[in-house]
C-alpha cells in the first residue's frame, strides 16, 4: 500500500526528490531487462548505443571466444586435409 501511494506521489510530482527516483526507476528498469528478455536483448538493446559497444564487446566475451575458435578449426583442417 505504501508503495502504491509512493508511486502516485512520483508520477504527480509530490517528491521533492524526482530526479533522485527518476534515476533509480531507469536503473531498475536496465537491471529488469535481464531477468525479463534474457541475455541477448540485453547485449541488442546495450547495442543500440553506440558508446556502449567497447562494454559489449567486453562483457560478450563467449562470441569472440567462438569466432576464435572456428578460425582455429578450419584452418587445421585445412592443414591437415592438404586442400
Amino acid at each position: 500500500m505504501l508503495h502504491q501511494i509512493k508511486r502516485i506521489q512520483m508520477h504527480s510530482g509530490l517528491l521533492f526528490d524526482k530526479k533522485i527516483n527518476k534515476y533509480k526507476r531507469r536503473k531498475n528498469q536496465q537491471e529488469s531487462v535481464v531477468n525479463r528478455y534474457g541475455y541477448n536483448n540485453m547485449m541488442r538493446r546495450l547495442a543500440r548505443r553506440k558508446s556502449y559497444w567497447p562494454v559489449v564487446l567486453a562483457v560478450d566475451g563467449r562470441a569472440v571466444v567462438w569466432f576464435w575458435f572456428d578460425l582455429a578449426f578450419l584452418l587445421a583442417s585445412v592443414w591437415l586435409c592438404g586442400c
